[in-house]
């Protein structure tokens, strides 16, 4: 069905049940509003990520000089899926639990990963996906998923 540009509507495209595209419509104010919520959410991922960057700084730098005195790398690099299929390169550093993530902070400062966003899935996975799993890409993955946070 074709709008006019005047229109008051929008069309949406969303997630709905089972996985599959709704189209949607709202009003113009509503995707306006929606817009300058994906601006904030990104404000919020810069400077959360800059900040959470800068104060693991010493213990990311600590746990890689670790890695190396063990003889391993200081860094190890895994390739996942992001937004819209594109790859994005992860760094790792060799140590135990959740500090090995610490080089992804870097990653939400750039853009390729959100604060709260699904798991990145490693590149090496993508040939066991379902055609409707590929709408998990069409966000920007994060560092915790909606189920951790919640």
């Amino acid at each position: 069905m074709a709008r006019d540009v005047a229109s008051p509507l929008t069309a949406v495209d969303r997630v709905g049940r089972g996985a599959r595209l709704r189209r949607g419509w709202l009003r113009r104010s509503a995707a306006a509003a929606e817009v300058l919520g994906g601006i904030a959410r990104r404000a919020l991922d810069l400077i959360v990520g800059l900040v959470m960057t800068l104060l693991s700084a010493p213990v990311a730098f600590g746990c890689m000089l670790w890695g190396r005195l063990r003889g391993r790398g200081m860094l190890e690099h895994d390739v996942f899926v992001g937004r819209q299929m594109r790859p994005i390169d992860l760094g790792r550093i060799p140590a135990p639990g959740p500090l090995a993530r610490i080089p992804w902070l870097w990653a939400v400062v750039r853009g390729d990963l959100s604060l709260v966003g699904p798991a990145p899935l490693p590149w090496s996975q993508t040939a066991m996906l379902r055609p409707q799993a590929l709408v998990r890409f069409q966000v920007r993955p994060g560092l915790a998923d909606l189920f951790t946070v919640r």
